[in-house]
């Protein structure tokens, strides 16, 4: 009978010896980048805020900044740098790694390879990055130009009044993420760094 008094008052205070999750001792902070879009963001503080948190209970220095929703891998991955160059400010830190989502990847192989910060940053996790285009980007550009356009007027509308420096040109976007625009343009261009280690 004690034994299942004390098992209904451990259960009843939750109380255990040690509460908190266990430290993911990382040396450096981690930066989460986000895909295309604003969907997902929406009363969230933006699309990975949530992990950011939950990765900061975790005693990870975890951030998770926003950049314009809709425009070219060029103009994000330069909103990025400036994402990175105020969190190395910050954390006191001299790289970081990226973890990123979608189009975030893109982003980031580009800020690495074209922006210099190859010199900053340690390693790049992507997930669900289209590295050869996704078909969907087509099926977009291949709407009648009346669809196609008000798509585009909508997507900009929301992108650039979503964030307060975000500027937004959603077919640009969307061009960059054909398998043609991968194949021909950018995969060929953005090779990956020798001073950073990639995952995807």
């Amino acid at each position: 009978m004690p034994k299942f008094t004390e098992s209904a008052i451990q259960r009843l205070t939750g109380l255990d010896a040690y509460p908190q999750p266990p430290v993911i001792p990382l040396r450096k902070p981690v930066m989460l980048m986000h895909g295309f879009g604003i969907l997902a963001s929406f009363q969230r503080g933006g699309h990975l805020h949530q992990e950011a948190l939950y990765l900061r209970k975790r005693g990870v220095r975890a951030y998770a900044p926003n950049v314009a929703p809709y425009n070219s891998i060029s103009v994000r991955a330069a909103m990025w740098k400036q994402r990175i160059e105020h969190i190395l400010d910050e954390s006191r830190a001299d790289g970081l790694s990226l973890i990123a989502h979608s189009m975030g990847g893109l982003d980031a192989r580009y800020l690495i390879t074209k922006l210099g910060m190859h010199e900053h940053v340690h390693s790049l996790v992507t997930v669900s990055t289209p590295h050869r285009g996704t078909p969907i980007a087509d099926i977009v550009l291949d709407q009648p130009d009346l669809v196609r356009d008000w798509l585009a007027e909508i997507a900009d509308y929301l992108g650039s009044r979503a964030l307060a420096d975000s500027p937004s040109d959603a077919l640009t976007a969307i061009s960059e993420l054909t398998p043609d625009y991968m194949a021909t343009t950018f995969n060929p261009s953005v090779p990956n760094h020798p001073a950073v280690r990639y995952w995807s």
